[in-house]
């Protein structure tokens, strides 16, 4: 076929040089062969390139499917495992910061303007009602001042160790509560002034406003008569049902203490069966009635503490198990972009080979 190359070229070109017509023939077949060479290699580059492609995809799809048994580093559950339970490292070390930075500046704060009479912030106001120590209490009231005396004390007293502070108060403040006898002993000192000076003394009237509007808010007062009609006692509101027996009756008028303290002490309008001594005992009435739920203000203190603190270990906790989740999608993540490497190189690799 080479010796027929001129011949035929000759015959279409109708050239007669035997070395023309090999250079022709020359020149068309070179660049025959170098087209076909840039096809195959570019075939092959472009097969190697979307096998890497692929076998990193697989790669990571692999990674992605295996994401949930691979094993978390030692490094992240040491840092983010940490015990927020009951007696928990974790929760031990927030309480103590809380006590010590939040609760106990706030409750000295809170101590200091009460006995001094000075006006509070709202949420101070808040929590002063919350744990039974509100201002007009603490300023009419000997009992509630010493409570807050206590409180202050047992704060300075552990300045770091909020915990023991509290369990000092629970123990010293019972017997300045409210169900003790020395608010018996607040109402008949208060009432003898009344009864000596009058409403205007001092600020007699605001106690009895107070009284009326706080202490006994929501309750109401009628007399008890026996079936001569003789007065025998004073019956609270949440009483009315049962304080009737061998034909005893009760007033139809109703009173608040602030009337009852006018018809009794200034007015004297009854006998000698109700007196300023049967005012006095009222709060004991009421507080140790079973139909009345005293809470002591030290179980309302820690009531508050432990409301506080856990709040704060909350939003520690999730806020750590959010770092923990993000440390460990960023691993898994490191790991898939790893996976898809080593498949794309390995895949790349035959694929450049074959």
């Amino acid at each position: 076929m080479i010796h027929t190359i001129p011949h035929v070229y000759n015959k279409v070109t109708g050239t007669t040089s035997s070395e023309s017509a090999v250079q022709v023939a020359s020149a068309l077949a070179v660049p025959e062969k170098k087209d076909s060479f840039e096809k195959s290699n570019s075939k092959m580059l472009a097969a190697t390139s979307a096998a890497t492609i692929g076998g990193g995809v697989i790669g990571a799809i692999f990674a992605k499917m295996t994401e949930a048994t691979r094993r978390v580093p030692n490094s992240i559950l040491k840092k983010y495992n940490l015990n927020f339970g009951k007696y928990g490292s974790a929760r031990a070390k927030i309480e103590a910061q809380v006590s010590e930075e939040e609760i106990a500046p706030l409750l000295k704060s809170l101590a200091n303007k009460l006995l001094n009479n000075e006006e509070l912030t709202p949420y101070e106001l808040e929590l002063a009602k919350k744990i039974d120590l509100e201002p007009n209490m603490v300023r009419f009231l000997d009992s509630a001042k010493e409570r807050a005396k206590i409180l202050l004390g047992e704060i300075n007293k552990y300045p770091k160790n909020l915990g023991d502070a509290i369990g000092g108060y629970s123990v010293l403040s019972t017997c300045f509560d409210r169900n003790s006898l020395n608010i018996q002993v607040d109402f008949a000192k208060l009432l003898c002034s009344i009864e000596e000076n009058g409403l205007r003394y001092s600020n007699n009237e605001e106690f009895l406003n107070y009284l009326s509007s706080e202490f006994f808010k929501g309750i109401t007062f009628k007399i008890k008569y026996d079936k001569n009609g003789i007065e025998k006692d004073i019956v609270p509101s949440f009483n009315f049902k049962e304080a009737l027996s061998n034909g005893d009756i009760l007033s139809d008028a109703t009173y608040t203490y602030k009337e009852l303290v006018d018809k009794i002490i200034i007015k004297n309008e009854f006998n000698y069966n109700l007196s300023q001594i049967n005012l006095s005992f009222l709060p004991l009435t009421i507080l140790d009635s079973k139909n009345y739920n005293h809470i002591p203000s030290g179980q309302k203190l820690t009531e508050y503490y432990l409301m506080v603190c856990n709040a704060a270990v909350d939003k520690a906790k999730a806020a750590n198990d959010e770092l923990k989740n993000s440390a460990i999608k960023a691993y898994n993540n490191k790991q898939i972009i790893k996976s898809a490497g080593i498949g794309a190189l390995v895949t790349g690799a035959i694929a450049l080979c074959a």
